[in-house]
């Protein structure tokens, strides 16, 4: 059975080193453990077994002084960009710009579980591009709320193949982290204004267009024309001209 401690990932980190470096194991574990704030392996262990919580302990392990770094592992954050952008894909397409990438980058949370080898990460931020001068303006920034999951291949954080990164979004009402993927349109897009189903439900500011599937304010929705007033709520631009 794999173990997913900090000792065990020390260990295995430090095998790797041994190979790539062809050392003696010994040797690695020491060289490792010195780099890491310990004067050598048996100290590392002893620490390990009488305070699991040292912050030189994580390091040791994961390969970053904070959970939060390794978003910015090359492998995690490529990946992540990747996701973003195949996630935004058809938002992206109606805009004026070009070359987005993720700016100004808040942590929100991250974790690392030493039984199941996951780190857990969420972040918010803005996926911007560049805009072209010579096209009509059409917006050129997303914010961006997600989470990722990553794990340890071959001494490398990749995200799981399995649910390693997920779109959020933020209920405009209550300000709730919610899951895009429960608040998509009809076209299996995300819609342009979170709201949870709880808000979506008892709030009278919010309101779903009938066509489109979108949440829009209340304020934007309308009757639709030549249907009675009491009817469903339609959002004017997505009704098709006559």
């Amino acid at each position: 059975m794999t173990r997913y401690t900090y000792l065990d990932l020390f260990k295995r980190r430090a095998k790797l080193l041994s190979q790539f470096e062809t050392l003696k194991l010994s040797v690695a574990q020491k060289q490792l453990a010195r780099s890491c704030g310990f004067t050598n392996f048996h100290e590392l262990q002893t620490v390990s077994k009488r305070s699991p919580a040292d912050p030189r302990l994580a390091k040791a392990g994961l390969g970053v002084a904070e959970t939060e770094d390794i978003l910015y592992e090359q492998g995690v954050y490529s990946a992540v960009e990747e996701e973003i952008e195949e996630a935004l894909s058809g938002q992206i397409a109606e805009t004026n710009a070009s070359n987005f990438t993720i700016e100004n980058l808040e942590i929100l949370a991250s974790n690392y579980c030493q039984r199941s080898g996951v780190s857990t990460i969420r972040f918010c931020g803005e996926y911007t591009g560049e805009q072209d001068p010579d096209r009509v303006y059409h917006g050129h920034s997303f914010p961006v709320h997600a989470e990722i999951r990553a794990r340890k291949s071959n001494d490398k954080w990749v995200l799981c193949d399995d649910e390693g990164f997920e779109m959020q979004g933020i209920c405009a009402n209550c300000e709730m982290v919610v899951d895009v993927n429960a608040v998509l349109d009809d076209s299996g897009e995300p819609t342009s204004l979170h709201i949870c189903d709880r808000c979506l439900e008892y709030s009278e500011s919010f309101g779903t267009c009938a066509i489109c599937s979108e949440v829009f304010a209340i304020n934007d929705l309308k009757p639709t024309p030549g249907v009675n007033a009491n009817s469903k709520l339609t959002h004017l631009s997505a009704i098709s001209p006559v």
